[in-house]
């Protein structure tokens, strides 16, 4: 299964076609022929897995990235052109859109079916290619393994299978952008400016604000990577990011970087990387929890997301409540405030929860 956006469908010779495109960096359009269309008649502009297949009958094949490179194809080892999906200058008129792509990519594994008969596919190559997975049936006789490199033209189907909720974190039209707007982001760096920001951002947590196209988009994650390109090559900009997962793009379409610090940042670590301190408030009452995120200054609904390893501050600061507001009775010569009663029971289920946790390490 590979992840895709999809668009809409395309009808298409006794069926229909889905037009998508690539998850990757590169979001590279193309069709694919559905053949479960029927389960999703409705779908529309949100992101899926797609379990990819292709037909084709002819293909070239290296054993290794240099003898490719040698053949002087002038296309790299991972590379895709959809030519079902656009027209060139001079077939306006005639060009229909199909699921044709030409392809070049890495082998990942094969499989033989040595009961084909004549003019029937014998052999099933699964192929990483720019974007995505798929695997390819054809007609060979050569030898292929793993790790060799295919080139070749095919015609891609599958069908759907995952469908993913639609995400906060997704395109939202912008209405400071102009609908019309054809700009080419994919042609220029980013400002020197925005170039030292990014470079500031390695490693940070941060909310950043994207635009392309007409279109924005909000992603919330950390910055892993941000790789410069000699002049003529674009830049891009890796990282982790809540509701999509890893993604990579182009720097030249961020607009703002915002670096969190402190609870903000923290609570989002705690999204992403799933080490929270869920395990340790469990035994805790709602009132003893929504007490602690009073405390803390945190969302109630972000609270349960502060992340593992701040665990001993929490516990930190109950158990100092508590001594605060018993010297507080004492001096007074009054019982303890409800404050410091509820911050000594939340300290002793951490103590007994964090005793068991170390006993089971």
């Amino acid at each position: 299964m590979s992840k895709f956006f999809f668009y809409d469908y395309i009808d298409y010779e006794e069926g229909r076609m889905a037009h998508v495109c690539t998850t990757d960096m590169n979001e590279i359009p193309l069709n694919i022929h559905i053949d479960n269309d029927d389960e999703f008649p409705d779908l529309k502009d949100r992101e899926c897995e797609i379990n990819v297949a292709g037909v084709t009958g002819d293909i070239q094949v290296y054993p290794e990235a240099k003898a490719f490179y040698e053949a002087g194809t002038g296309f790299y080892e991972k590379s895709l052109i959809p030519v079902g999906t656009f027209s060139v200058p001079g077939n306006e008129d005639t060009f229909r859109p199909s699921a044709d792509v030409i392809f070049t990519g890495q082998v990942l594994d094969v499989q033989w079916n040595p009961d084909s008969e004549p003019g029937e596919p014998n052999c099933c190559i699964l192929i990483e290619t720019l974007g995505f997975e798929f695997s390819l049936f054809l007609e060979y006789d050569g030898e292929i393994e793993k790790g060799y490199i295919v080139s070749g033209s095919a015609w891609l189907f599958g069908e759907i299978g995952e469908v993913y909720p639609e995400s906060e974190y997704a395109d939202m039209a912008d209405p400071d952008c102009d609908e019309d707007e054809e700009e080419d982001y994919s042609e220029s760096e980013p400002d020197e400016n925005m170039a030292d920001r990014i470079c500031d951002a390695l490693g940070s947590y941060v909310r950043l604000t994207c635009r392309n196209t007409g279109l924005c988009a909000r992603y919330e994650g950390r910055i892993e990577e941000y790789t410069v390109r000699a002049p003529g090559w674009i830049s891009s900009v890796r990282g982790h990011f809540l509701g999509v997962g890893d993604k990579s793009f182009y720097p030249n379409i961020i607009q703002e970087i915002e670096i969190l610090e402190g609870m903000e940042a923290d609570v989002l670590r705690g999204k992403i990387t799933g080490n929270t301190i869920q395990e340790y408030i469990l035994p805790m009452t709602d009132a003893q929890i929504a007490f602690l995120a009073a405390e803390m200054k945190v969302d109630l609904e972000d609270f349960p997301f502060f992340p593992e390893d701040r665990i001993g501050d929490i516990l930190d600061m109950v158990t100092d409540i508590e001594a605060a507001e018993t010297t507080a009775a004492e001096r007074e010569h009054r019982e303890i405030s409800q404050r410091g009663r509820t911050a000594a029971e939340i300290a002793a289920v951490l103590e007994e929860k964090l005793g068991t946790t170390r006993s089971n390490g």
